[in-house]
C-alpha cells in the first residue's frame, strides 16, 4: 500500500498525471523552489499546481465518499465542488457502468489488486453523459490508518464519440454493402446507427408515394424503448416541403440539430415526445446527384447538445445511404424494364408457337419441337403440301435475340407460306433462296440476315431436292444396310443476306424407304461444356445415330438429354428439331 504524507498526496499524484500543456522543465523548476520554500509556501504552491491541471484529481474514501476534488471536476461534469464532495462517487456515474465501478474499487479495497485503469460514463449537470478514463490506487494517510482510494479521472469524452462515429459510419456501410434492396436497409442502417450512438429511435422520410407530401416510410427504435405511441402519431402525419423538421430539410438540403424537441416550436409532436421520453433530436439530408430522396430523423431520451463533429459523420453517411438509394432504383428499374422485356419476349415466343405447324400423321410424318430462349431467338420453321405429291419443309435461324430477330422470322414465315416472293419456283430451293437474298440485305448494324435449309422432297419417286443458306446440314439417316448409315445434305452457299449478289446452288438425293431426316438450328448442339468448349456438330449427329439405333428416338428424350448436358432447361439459343420419317 502507498504511504504518502497528507500534505504530499496532491502533489505526489499531480507528477503522476502532469498534463503535456505544463512542460517537464517547467515542473523540475517548480520542484528546485518547492525545496527553498517553508511549509506553508510548499502547500499553497502543490495547491496551485493541482488546481491548474486539466485532469481530475479525486479522493473517496472506502466507502465511496468524495474527499477530494480538483477544479477540473466542474470543468468536465458542470458540478461544482460544493455540490460534489460529501456525495458517493457512484452518484455520478452512469447507471449501467455502477457494476464495473463497484468491482473496480472493491478490488482495490480487498488488495486484490495495487491499482485499476478503466473507462466509464459520468453524468454531467447539464443531463447528459461524458467518458472519464479513471486510474486509481489504494493510498494509507501517515497521520491515520484508514484506507482511501485516490486517482486521477481523465475526459475522454471525444475521443469515445469519435469512435462511436466512426463504429456507426463503419457499421452502416457495412449493411449497405450486404443489403439487397431499400426495404432491407434503411431499418437496417437506422438500427445500426442508433445501437452505435447510443440513440433509441430513427425514422425515414421521403416524398416517394407522393410528390410533394412527405410520409413516415420507415422507422426503428430500441426494443427496451417502445413507444407505440409515438410510432402510431409518426405514421399518420405528413408534411409538405417547408413543413416541419423533415420538411425543413427537405427544402434546405442542411442538416438540424435539436437539443430538446419538447420545447422546439417547429416540432409539431413534441407533445407527445414528452408523454414518451424522446428530447434531443437530430435530422440529416439523404441526397444524391443534387436530387433529395429522403429525410433520416434521430431521437435520444435526453435532451443533447449539438455535435458538430457527429453532423459530419451522419452527412457522410446521408452521401453513401443517397448514393445506395440511386443506385438500387437503377437497379430495381432495370429489372422492371428486363420483367416487361422478358413478358414481351413471352408473348412473342407463344406467337410464334402458335404459327408453327402441328405435327403430321400418314405414310410421311413429322415430329417437332421448339422450345425458346429466355432472349428469344430468330428460329422458326414450317411444312405443308405444295400438291399431292410434293412436300415442302424449312427451318431458317434469324441472327441474334429478342423480338426483333422474332418478328423477321415471322414476316418470312409469312412470306414463304402465302408464296408471296416474285419469280420464284418453290419446287427449286435455290430460287427461293435468290429471291429471298435479293429482299432482305444485312443493315448497317449487322443485323436482319439469317440461314436457311429449304427442302421439297417427291413422295412418288423419293426424291428430295434441298438447299443450304449458312444453315447446319440436315442429317439423313438410312435404315437400308447397302446405304450410308449417316448422310449430311447441305450446299455450300452463304448466309441470306450477307451479299446482295451471292449465287445459290440446290441438290438432291433419293431417300431410302425407312429412313429419318432430322433438321435443326444450331442452337440443339452449341451447349456450353467444360473448359469453354461447346458440343460440336458431330458429336450431336453421332448422338442421333446411336439414339435411332437403341429404338428410341423421341424427341422429347432428346430435348431432355441436352437440357441435361446444358444443367439448365433454359437453353442459351432457341432449341428447333424436325424429326422426317420416310416409310
Amino acid at each position: 500500500m502507498l504511504k504518502l504524507s497528507k500534505n504530499l498526496l496532491a502533489l505526489g499524484l499531480t507528477k503522476e498525471v502532469i498534463n503535456a500543456n505544463t512542460s517537464r522543465e517547467s515542473l523540475l523548476s517548480q520542484a528546485a523552489e518547492n525545496k527553498r520554500l517553508m511549509p506553508m509556501e510548499r502547500e499553497k504552491l502543490h495547491f496551485s499546481i493541482v488546481e491548474n491541471l486539466k485532469e481530475v484529481i479525486f479522493q473517496t474514501d472506502q466507502a465511496g465518499q468524495l474527499t477530494f476534488l480538483n477544479s477540473a471536476w466542474t470543468e468536465i461534469t458542470g458540478f461544482s465542488l460544493d455540490e460534489s464532495l460529501g456525495k458517493n462517487f457512484l452518484e455520478f456515474i452512469h447507471p449501467d457502468d455502477h457494476l464495473l465501478h463497484w468491482k473496480k474499487f472493491q478490488s482495490l479495497i480487498q488488495s486484490h489488486q495495487h491499482e485499476c485503469h478503466h473507462h466509464l460514463r459520468c453524468l454531467t449537470k447539464n443531463g447528459s453523459f461524458g467518458w472519464l478514463e479513471v486510474y486509481a490506487c489504494v493510498i494509507s494517510i501517515e497521520e491515520n490508518t484508514s484506507i482511501v482510494i485516490a486517482g486521477t479521472l481523465n475526459d475522454i469524452t471525444r475521443h469515445k464519440h469519435r469512435e462511436q462515429h466512426l463504429r456507426a459510419q463503419k457499421s452502416a456501410i457495412s449493411v449497405l454493402a450486404e443489403s439487397t434492396s431499400l426495404k432491407e436497409a434503411i431499418p437496417k442502417v437506422m438500427q445500426t446507427i442508433c445501437q452505435s450512438l447510443e440513440w433509441v429511435r430513427g425514422e425515414f422520410w421521403s416524398a416517394a408515394e407522393q410528390p410533394k407530401v412527405l410520409r413516415c416510410f420507415e422507422s426503428w427504435q430500441m426494443p427496451v424503448f417502445p413507444v407505440p405511441e409515438f410510432e402510431a402519431v409518426t405514421r399518420d402525419i405528413t408534411f409538405v416541403p417547408g413543413m416541419g423538421v423533415p420538411g425543413q430539410v427537405w427544402v434546405s438540403g442542411e442538416t438540424i440539430w435539436i437539443a430538446d424537441v419538447t420545447k422546439d416550436s417547429s416540432f409539431c409532436r413534441a407533445k407527445i415526445a414528452a408523454a414518451v421520453g424522446l428530447y434531443g433530436a437530430f435530422a440529416i439530408p439523404i441526397i444524391a446527384e443534387d436530387e433529395m430522396l429522403g429525410v433520416m430523423i434521430f431521437f435520444s431520451r435526453r435532451s443533447q447538445q449539438p455535435d458538430t463533429d457527429l453532423l459530419q459523420v451522419m452527412a457522410v453517411i446521408g452521401c453513401q445511404l443517397g448514393q445506395f438509394i440511386k443506385r438500387k432504383q437503377a437497379e430495381e428499374e432495370l429489372q422492371r424494364q428486363n420483367l416487361s422485356l422478358q413478358f414481351q419476349l413471352n408473348q412473342a415466343a407463344e406467337y410464334v408457337r402458335s404459327l408453327l405447324p402441328p405435327p403430321l400423321t400418314g405414310a410421311l410424318s413429322i415430329e417437332q419441337q421448339f422450345v425458346p430462349s429466355l432472349q428469344l431467338g430468330g428460329d422458326i420453321f414450317d411444312y405443308y403440301w405444295l400438291d399431292s405429291n410434293n412436300l415442302v419443309v424449312y427451318l431458317l435461324d434469324v441472327a441474334g435475340h429478342g423480338v426483333r430477330s422474332a418478328l423477321l422470322s415471322v414476316s418470312l414465315l409469312n412470306l414463304l407460306r402465302t408464296q408471296s416472293l416474285y419469280n420464284t419456283d418453290f419446287y427449286q430451293p435455290w430460287t427461293v433462296l435468290a429471291e429471298l437474298n435479293r429482299v432482305f440485305q444485312i443493315n448497317d448494324n449487322g443485323n436482319d440476315y439469317f440461314t436457311i435449309w429449304y427442302g421439297v422432297y417427291n413422295q412418288v419417286n423419293r426424291q428430295l431436292v434441298y438447299a443450304g443458306a449458312g444453315h447446319p446440314p440436315a442429317i439423313l439417316l438410312s435404315a437400308n444396310p447397302a446405304a450410308a448409315p449417316i448422310t449430311k445434305l447441305s450446299t455450300e452457299n452463304l448466309p441470306i443476306g450477307i451479299l446482295s449478289d451471292s449465287e445459290f446452288d440446290d441438290d438432291s438425293c433419293e431417300i431410302p424407304l425407312g429412313s429419318t431426316l432430322y433438321i435443326f438450328s444450331d442452337g440443339a448442339y452449341e451447349i456450353p461444356q467444360p473448359i469453354d468448349k461447346n458440343w460440336e456438330l458431330n458429336a450431336f449427329v453421332n448422338f442421333l445415330a446411336d439414339y435411332q439405333k437403341s429404338g428410341n428416338g423421341s424427341l422429347e428424350e432428346i430435348l431432355d438429354h441436352i437440357q441435361s448436358m446444358n444443367n439448365n432447361k433454359a437453353l442459351d439459343d432457341d432449341f428447333s428439331l424436325l424429326k422426317i420419317n420416310f416409310a
